[in-house]
């Protein structure tokens, strides 16, 4: 395993409840992650989420959007001096 503590576009801002938020680039969002069990560090970061998926209890689930987002957006990553470049977008199954 590999830390990429040095990623500039990417971020974990926070997590707890059942979720977390992230930044990509420079879109942040939230979203289901059943591992973090604990409190929420610092409640007042989760008002920046641009969107937020919503797990349904039927399954899959959806996005609720509170700004507009491109439909993908690049965001990138140093390996090693070699840069790479990828997309992101929401998928329909609370991934990236």
């Amino acid at each position: 395993m590999f830390i990429a503590d040095q990623w500039q576009d990417y971020e974990v801002l926070d997590c707890g409840g059942g979720e977390k938020l992230e930044r990509w680039g420079d879109v942040y969002l939230r979203r289901p992650d059943p591992q973090a069990i604990w409190p929420a560090r610092d409640p007042s970061l989760w008002r920046r989420a641009q969107a937020h998926y919503h797990r349904s209890e039927k399954g899959g689930g959806s996005w609720e959007f509170f700004a507009k987002l491109p439909e993908r957006w690049t965001v990138g990553f140093d390996c090693n001096g070699d840069p790479l470049r990828f997309y992101v977008r929401p998928t329909g199954f609370t991934h990236t």
